[in-house]
């Protein structure tokens, strides 16, 4: 368990689709997001909004890279730099 009620005290939040930037929850979470307060981000393809900011991003993780887009992987090299980025895919090599 993570969260204030864990000896881990990690802020935990997900970033979904349907919580845009018009959404009172969407704004509440990406201020958090940008301030800094969350420590862990779980996210859709949200995280790569336009408008999103990420204050001391340390580690990036993609599953399922190979359904990302160009756009989205023009996106990611803006959001990854100095960014350590892990990318787990279930194509076989």
């Amino acid at each position: 368990r993570m969260g204030e009620d864990s000896e881990h005290n990690y802020n935990v939040a997900l970033l979904r689709g349907g919580m845009g930037k018009n959404t009172k929850k969407g704004r509440e979470l990406r201020a958090s997001i940008a301030a800094g307060d969350v420590d862990i981000i779980v996210g859709t393809h949200a995280l790569l909004s336009n408008g999103m900011s990420f204050k001391d991003l340390g580690l990036l993780c993609i599953d399922e890279e190979q359904r990302f887009g160009v756009n989205q992987k023009e996106r990611l090299k803006l959001i990854c730099n100095c960014v350590d980025v892990l990318t787990l895919s279930a194509t076989p090599i």
